[in-house]
């Protein structure tokens, strides 16, 4: 009996993240077409003003990334740490564009599906499921924020 109660503990735990990051996809797929968003828990040393600037600190290396002008978040002047925060252009349940910053608070939108705050490791699992399954843009998009969630090695 304690085997098989173990097995499936353990199967619970492994299959959790994947569970989840299925949960956003669904999410996703259902959503009307527009705009979907999200946010999640950054690593450590990763820090965003919101708009233009992503910063990643690994030991003594700084990595600059350029994100957009953005009428999605609104600035902060300082690299504040975390969240991260994707927004998705959906059409017929299929995401078409990924844009991503750190930092910022959303702007108030209308007509905006808001998946609210989602488990870090089922965000870097739903985008590593769009790397390795859409195409062209929304496919190389999709990697760097999968590097940017907390307590995932990508």
């Amino acid at each position: 009996m304690m085997p098989k109660l173990c097995a499936s503990a353990l199967a619970v735990v492994l299959l959790a993240p994947h569970a989840a990051a299925q949960s956003i996809a669904e999410r996703v797929a259902k959503a009307p077409d527009g705009t979907v968003r999200m946010t999640f828990a950054t690593r450590p040393g990763v820090c965003g003003d919101g708009d233009q600037n992503i910063t990643t600190r690994r030991g003594s290396s700084v990595h600059q990334g350029r994100s957009w002008s953005s009428t999605d978040i609104e600035r902060d002047l300082d690299c504040e740490e975390g969240p991260g925060r994707l927004v998705l252009a959906v059409t017929g349940g299929k995401v078409t564009r990924i844009r991503t910053y750190v930092g910022g608070r959303w702007r108030e939108r209308s007509n905006v599906t808001d998946l609210g705050v989602v488990p870090a490791q089922a965000a870097a699992a739903y985008l590593l499921h769009l790397a390795a399954t859409a195409e062209g843009k929304v496919s190389r998009d999709a990697i760097f924020p999968a590097t940017l969630a907390d307590s995932v090695e990508v």
